[in-house]
């Protein structure tokens, strides 16, 4: 997992948004995991561009976690006051903004909620139409409305900076998974991002100790695992929870890091944890989810094979009847071509001797009419 300690002296992580890409946000969402003993320091704050004088600010005052922002009005603030979280544990805070409206939840405390009066666009207009003289209230009037509409925005924002070294209020302590409006910058600190940059007494560190852990015994196996599901995504998450198994006492230990990622991704700007609980499942395994166990191998080949050999004998029962058709159709040819030729032969042998006979008939008779003719001559003679 990404953890930094900032040491005594403080430190400082400062992410830069690029000058053509810097939001402007009418909700936001900041999430982070950390433990300390102080009783004043700066955790996060985030800034808008030079002149603006829009920031966000999370905070320890007192022992207390509190939140205070300014998207253009007053001053905003929101303070759990009955979680002690300079006790050297970990703990996880949630806050979102929702134009002047705000929540704050630490641990799993109950949510907090803020809604400022006349943080809605008609009450602040109805509060200032009281002081516009009336030939100015139709401009005014107009000018109101988009400033109305730009006092719940949190205009170009410009940077996250980490440690609260600049402010006066350095932090001590150990920070984890750091998220804010899809920014995982201590992430991408680690990675060496170009846009971060790092500064005083800050170090990476590769897991979470076991005495940021809220039971006396923990061990390390369960710091190790809070870590590995830190990593995992919001989906794997969302996918442990629904199998239905009741969180223990354990399991919030071991899943504080992937509360904190999903609760921070969760829809909802009450900031619900119910929803977003997760179970203690550990992540899935690559022989169950992504890659096949060789039993499930075995069981393809197997009834590959067997299909390419059904093939190979269907097409050889083809085969073989076709030869035999082919083979009794041949025989029936030939026999009816000799019974043919038989009789063809015994019917042209009668043929030509009948006609031999018919041919000698006539010469006899004639024969016979020629010797009678003589023997008339003979007699009249």
């Amino acid at each position: 997992g990404t953890t930094y300690i900032f040491s005594k002296g403080g430190g400082q992580i400062t992410y830069t948004w690029p000058p053509n890409d810097r939001p402007s946000t009418r909700a936001d969402r900041l999430a982070i995991g950390f433990s300390t003993v102080q009783k004043e320091a700066i955790l996060v704050r985030v800034d808008s561009s030079t002149g603006l004088g829009d920031y966000l600010e999370l905070h320890i005052h007192q022992g207390k976690i509190g939140v205070k922002f300014n998207v253009g009005t007053d001053d905003i603030a929101i303070e759990e006051v009955n979680a002690i979280i300079n006790d050297g544990k970990y703990h996880v805070v949630r806050f979102t903004r929702s134009g002047g409206n705000a929540t704050l939840q630490v641990d799993n405390w109950p949510v907090i909620e803020r809604y400022p009066a006349g943080n809605n666009d008609n009450e602040r207009l109805a509060i200032a139409r009281q002081r516009i003289p009336y030939r100015l209230g139709r401009v005014v009037d107009e000018w109101l409305l988009d400033k109305g509409r730009q006092l719940t925005i949190f205009n170009s924002q410009a940077t996250i900076k980490i440690g609260g070294k600049e402010r006066g209020h350095p932090f001590q302590g150990q920070l984890s998974g750091l998220y804010y409006n899809g920014l995982k910058v201590l992430n991408m600190a680690a990675e060496n991002d170009a846009n971060i940059v790092i500064e005083g007494n800050v170090r990476l560190v590769g897991e979470v100790p076991s005495s940021m852990t809220t039971e006396s015994t923990a061990t390390a196996m369960q710091s190790e695992m809070s870590t590995s599901v830190m990593e995992t995504t919001t989906t794997l998450a969302t996918s442990t929870a629904r199998r239905g198994k009741p969180p223990t006492k354990e399991s919030i230990v071991q899943t504080t890091d992937d509360i904190l990622v999903a609760s921070a991704e969760c829809p909802s700007d009450d900031e619900d944890i119910d929803p977003c609980e997760t179970s203690s499942a550990s992540p899935t395994k690559p022989g169950r989810g992504g890659y096949p166990s060789s039993e499930e191998v075995v069981r393809e080949s197997s009834s590959t094979t067997g299909m390419v050999v059904g093939i190979v004998a269907a097409a050889a029962l083809c085969i073989l009847i076709l030869l035999y058709a082919m083979y009794k159709y041949r025989n029936r040819d030939e026999g009816s071509y000799h019974v043919d030729e038989s009789r063809n032969y015994i019917s042209n042998s009668a043929q030509s001797n009948g006609a031999v006979i018919k041919e000698k008939q006539p010469n006899s008779s004639k024969s016979s009419n020629k010797n009678k003719k003589n023997k008339d001559k003979e007699y009249y003679v």
